[in-house]
């Protein structure tokens, strides 16, 4: 036991100190007996130094990943590999059917078949503003097969509402991953329009804009991109086109020769072939049109202007060189077009062999001839065949 004066060691159970007779105080008794730990209390503690150290470095991780240099350094990863799933995060989109992650991981696939490899890359450390509200981080990097380096600055803004409620949210502020609103397509009225393989609803036809022949969509969002458009129209031709949306034009779609393939224009080329001799054989036999409208004649069909050319056509033909054959060869289409009323016009070069009877004197003479002349049809497209509905140009006279 220790002397509480001069602090000398002396023999347990002294009365006085050896050293300078002071009086010795046995304190043993006082002294309380440590236990060890109940095994319940050793749990209890590891588990608790083990929330402590789980929390500590969760804190640190979530402060390192909402860092601004690694908050570019994750975008910057996510452009050059072309992860759409990561790069999509980033983008903060209003409620589009046409900026959906599917559509646009379709649309960076595209662009992924061209990408060069990222073989090394150095990311500096984030220039904060003075309003600590935004920031900046240059990236320096190399593309595989180039010498000269790139250079990539990734803009960041803090967002009001921090994330995981402490940490601060910065987000990156994209130029180059622009979207547009309102786009303009303009397409032949009653087509049936999709766009990466999503249909465009009625409900975005600008009816101001929309006219007799065109429905014009305004589109709510779209990426500032390539989309792959297909258009149905109702004239049973599908056309598959590729749009380029930006804020400088719009997209129109024209129905034209160039829409239809050579077995089509064969078809169509057939089918006023048709036609016309069947007209031109029924004026020669000296029939109504009430006789062969039979021929013509489909689900809400109207005649009236065919009725009009056919007659005109039948009054119109010479009394003196009277025609009593009439034939088709060959149709060269010249042009395709939709009408002001929203008709298939087509212009053709009609190539035909006629007979015509005259008389010489008292004498009754043939003459067999060919011919070639220019004319407009008109024609509907109801279940899947093309109707004609009205001519232009069609001959008259022919000589002998």
């Amino acid at each position: 036991m220790f002397c509480s004066e001069c602090g000398k060691k002396n023999v347990k159970g002294s009365t006085f100190c050896e050293k300078c007779g002071a009086k010795l105080e046995d304190n043993s008794k006082n002294e309380k007996i440590r236990k060890p730990m109940s095994k319940k209390q050793k749990v209890l503690l590891f588990f608790v130094i083990l929330i402590v150290v789980s929390l500590s470095s969760a804190y640190l991780i979530l402060k390192n990943m909402t860092d601004p240099k690694n908050v570019a350094k994750k975008y910057f990863l996510a452009v050059t590999s072309y992860n759409a799933d990561e790069i999509y995060d980033f983008l903060e989109l209003n409620s589009s059917p046409f900026t959906s992650k599917k559509i646009f991981k379709s649309l960076i696939n595209k662009e992924k078949k061209d990408k060069q490899k990222v073989i090394n890359y150095n990311i500096n450390d984030a220039e904060i503003s003075d309003d600590k509200m935004s920031a900046t981080v240059k990236i320096k990097y190399y593309l595989d097969n180039e010498d000269d380096a790139d250079y990539l600055t990734v803009k960041l803004v803090k967002a009001k509402e921090n994330k995981w409620l402490i940490f601060d949210n910065w987000r990156v502020s994209i130029n180059n991953i622009g979207t547009i609103k309102d786009y303009q397509m303009k397409v032949i009225k009653g087509s049936e329009v999709t766009v990466e393989g999503v249909l465009v609803k009625d409900k975005y036809i600008d009816e101001d804009e929309s006219s007799d022949i065109y429905d014009v969509y305004k589109m709510p969002e779209m990426f500032s991109s390539k989309y792959n458009i297909e258009i149905k129209t109702p004239f049973g031709k599908t056309v598959k086109d590729e749009i380029n949306v930006n804020s400088y034009s719009s997209y129109r779609f024209d129905l034209s020769m160039d829409s239809f393939s050579e077995k089509e224009l064969d078809k169509i080329s057939d089918i006023i072939k048709d036609n016309l001799n069947l007209l031109y054989k029924s004026i020669i036999d000296d029939k109504s049109f009430d006789d062969v409208k039979k021929k013509f004649e489909y689900k809400n069909s109207d005649l009236t202007y065919l009725k009009k050319d056919y007659e005109s056509l039948k009054s119109g033909l010479s009394t003196y060189n009277k025609l009593t054959k009439y034939e088709v060869k060959k149709v060269d289409i010249n042009s395709i077009k939709v009408n002001s009323n929203g008709k298939l016009e087509v212009y053709a070069n009609i190539n035909y062999d006629y007979t015509v009877n005259y008389k010489s004197g008292d004498e009754e003479k043939t003459s067999e001839k060919s011919n070639s002349d220019y004319s407009y049809l008109t024609f509907d497209y109801v279940d899947g065949s093309y109707k004609l509905i009205d001519t232009s140009s069609l001959e008259t006279y022919f000589s002998r």
